[in-house]
């Protein structure tokens, strides 16, 4: 067998980039829930948890920018005052947190920077010559070179925790509060405290300052305060329980506040009043925010529009003087679930509808040229939840994956037929191997189902199992997590016997699985804990009891998006893992695919095809001879669809255009 070279550390040089000038730009909203969001003047930014920034005009309700920063999470988000860089934090909320910085007007990232935690905030200088965070340790604040990324050392004492900032226009002079419950005042030209510290109240959260540094809004648990940033007290209280964010609004004495009472979320506006010489807070209307929505991510305030984020990755705007709320961006992509392609059809699964796609391109590898080379049937989902779909040699079959009781239906005749239900949750995988359909469930149940009839011939169920495959010796190999009762995170399982052999493995975790038939070969992709933390680790396993380990690649971190399928044919392994892009790993090594702007989510083989389905639910697809990108597919909940082929030709649907961006 076929010793794989060990690769001890692989650190991927690709970096995500932004799409290019001849690229298509889809005008859609977020296809994942947005984790966070900002304003600069009419300008919206908002990034979700598939890595995506969208930057939008709210003056005519325009996607102007769409940027891939990150394969991870971007928890939280910053804008220079010029409005050309955002400095965005992506994170797998586990292990890995950076802070990178980009040029908007370049489309080009400036520096990432690594970090230990989640930081307190992010926020650009008012010069924009800095960005600056705050973990949750003694000093530290930390101020990075808004061009380069190094550290620039300002403060040079003792100041404690910071959890909020203020930095004066000229840059000079920094306030913080501390959950300490102090205000401090420093000097950032000498880098020395200019006052003592100034008590106030302990524990603040919610956080807003007005833009003359004068007053602080913040809560706690049951309150809503105003205080004085000169002199800590208290100017006004009132009590107010789940404050989920508060804002003062730039350049005026207006405070914004999003509260969730019971199930329910309301916004309201607040005014700070001086009479006789003291401030005091007014709350002037209140609105209840349109069911079912459910703020995910705060809210920002233009032109006296409140703009909310939703759990569907929508974005709603509430007008503060009416009450009056509008969808102002949201998703149009259908939200494809699976796929599988059998003589010349792809069968592409949402959780609406189930689309039959028509290509000699699946044939004969004819690239498409015309409306004429695609042929689409539009079948209702009888689950109507996230679909599963998988192949027999005759029949396409179809399985609920995400709350329904695990069911098989065969699509006959354009219709779907129920043909195996021996199951007792939805079912997370299924694949064909010689004449049966191997299942694994949500309950960690794993069955053999006879594809000719739909009964169950083998059965056995272990909670914690990630992936199943079939192996050379018709038995199952099933990848799961770790514990104290199985150290092994592989099991053999014998499906004549009913024997479960842990095998031998370092990994921690292991959640997918491949089987190369051809070589005997085993491939896994899971977590290794190393010295220098978990590792995603690629895995090739060999042997009569697989006890023969080869590392084929290892990628720094817990990437458990990571994605990757083997090619029986070449004896090749096609793999995305971490911000690396898709690359082909051979005899001779790994070679690049030719770049794609989506980052792929799940692989497919077909013949010379390797298709990508995509975190945005986009399909990119691939020639495996050459690596060549062969096109872009783009479905819309709608049904209408549209090709963007490598050569730059655009094949639309009736009615795409308004869906793109000019």
């Amino acid at each position: 067998m076929h010793k794989f070279k060990l690769l001890i550390f692989l650190l991927f040089t690709f970096s995500i980039s932004v799409f290019s000038e001849n690229s298509l730009v889809i005008n859609t909203g977020h296809s994942h829930p947005i984790q966070t969001f900002t304003s600069n003047g009419k300008l919206l930014f908002s990034s979700d948890n598939s890595g995506i920034l969208m930057v939008w005009n709210t003056e005519n309700g325009s996607l102007i920018k769409k940027l891939q920063v990150s394969y991870l999470m971007v928890k939280d988000l910053a804008v220079n005052a010029a409005g050309t860089r955002v400095a965005v934090v992506e994170t797998d909320t586990i292990s890995s947190f950076k802070l990178s910085v980009w040029d908007l007007e370049k489309d080009k990232k400036l520096f990432s920077h690594k970090m230990d935690e989640l930081p307190l905030f992010i926020k650009f200088s008012p010069t924009g010559k800095y960005v600056t965070y705050s973990k949750t340790d003694w000093n530290g604040l930390l101020f990075l070179d808004a061009e380069k990324g190094f550290e620039v050392p300002l403060m040079f004492a003792d100041y404690g925790i910071v959890s909020s900032i203020y930095i004066t226009p000229s840059g000079k002079t920094l306030m913080f509060y501390s959950p300490s419950g102090t205000i401090q005042y420093w000097n950032l030209t000498n880098g020395e405290i200019k006052t003592s510290p100034i008590r106030t109240r302990k524990d603040l959260s919610s956080i807003s300052m007005t833009s003359d540094g004068a007053f602080m809004a913040a809560s706690d648990n049951n309150s809503l305060y105003l205080i004085s940033l000169q002199t800590g007290k208290t100017l006004y209280s009132q009590k107010l329980s789940g404050i989920f964010a508060s804002s003062i609004i730039k350049d005026s004495k207006f405070l914004i506040t999003l509260q969730k009472i019971d199930t329910k979320y309301e916004i309201s506006l607040w005014k700070i009043f001086t009479t006789k010489g003291r401030e005091s807070l007014t709350r002037i209307k209140s609105f209840e925010i349109p069911q079912p929505i459910i703020p995910t991510a705060g809210f920002n305030l233009v032109d006296g529009t409140a703009y909310l984020a939703g759990l569907e990755g929508e974005i709603i705007s509430l007008n503060t003087d009416t009450g009056k709320s509008d969808i102002f961006s949201h998703n149009i992509m259908a939200n494809i679930s699976d796929l599988d392609i059998m003589n010349g059809e792809m069968l592409i699964a949402t959780d609406r509808n189930l689309f039959s796609l028509s290509s000699n391109l699946f044939t004969d590898g004819s690239e498409p040229v015309s409306k004429s080379d695609i042929n689409i049937i539009n079948y209702n989902n009888p689950f109507m939840e996230a679909t599963g779909v998988v192949t027999s040699k005759t029949n396409f079959f179809i399985y609920p994956m995400d709350i329904s009781k695990g069911t098989l239906k065969k699509l006959n005749y354009g219709q779907f037929e129920n043909f195996s239900d021996t199951f007792s949750s939805p079912i997370v995988s299924a694949e064909y191997s010689n004449g049966n359909f191997i299942t694994l469930e949500k309950d960690g149940t794993c069955q053999i189902i006879d594809a000719f009839t739909g009964n169950s011939t083998f059965s056995y169920t272990s909670y914690g199992i990630n992936s199943i495959e079939s192996v050379f010796d018709d038995n199952l190999i099933a990848g799961r997590n770790r514990t104290d009762f199985l150290q092994s995170p592989l099991l053999h399982i014998n499906k004549f016997t009913e024997e479960i052999v842990p095998v031998k493995e370092s990994n921690i975790l292991i959640f997918k699985m491949d089987y190369d038939s051809i070589t005997r070969t085993l491939y896994t992709i899971g977590f290794e804990k190393r010295r220098s933390g978990l590792m995603t680790v690629l895995k090739a396993h060999t042997g009569q009891a697989w006890e023969l380990t080869d590392t084929v690649l290892t990628y720094p971190g817990e990437d458990q998006a990571g994605s990757f399928i083997v090619d029986e044919a070449k004896s090749r392994i096609y793999l995305s893992i971490g911000s690396s892009g898709l690359v082909m790993y051979g005899w001779d090594g790994f070679t690049d695919m030719e770049y794609s702007e989506h980052i792929p989510e799940k692989l497919y083989i077909h013949k010379n095809l390797l298709i990508s389905l995509n975190t945005d639910s986009s399909l990119s697809i691939w020639n495996t001879i050459n690596g060549q990108l062969i096109l872009d597919f783009y479905l819309f909940k709608n049904g209408k669809w549209i090709i963007s082929s490598s050569n730059g030709r655009n094949i639309l649907s009736d009615d795409s255009m308004k869906n793109l961006i000019n």
